[in-house]
């Protein structure tokens, strides 16, 4: 008997990253972010900006709904704000 449980963004994130054969210093350089930026997400300490994530289905040809469990796209949907501080500190409040 194993418990099936919902991956986090972060650890799709690097999955798919690391499927892609990309470090995190590739992906920060191809997303025009730094490569702090996508450790936070990958750790979940940090979560990608709305047009971030849209940049990271793109790259990973994923969907939205592939990339998000149900309660980050319920943020990412009635949650957002444009300050990715606020968007993270509405995950760990849910």
């Amino acid at each position: 008997y194993s418990e099936e449980r919902n991956m986090t963004l972060g650890e799709k994130i690097r999955e798919a990253r690391r499927k892609c054969g990309l470090s995190q210093e590739q992906l920060a350089d191809k997303m025009s972010v730094s490569r702090s930026a996508v450790a936070k997400w990958e750790q979940g300490r940090g979560m990608p900006s709305k047009a971030s994530l849209q940049e990271l289905c793109k790259l990973f040809n994923l969907t939205e709904e592939e990339l998000l469990n149900e309660k980050e796209q319920y943020i990412y949907t009635f949650d957002y704000k444009k300050d990715s501080f606020n968007a993270a500190f509405g995950f760990y409040l849910i």
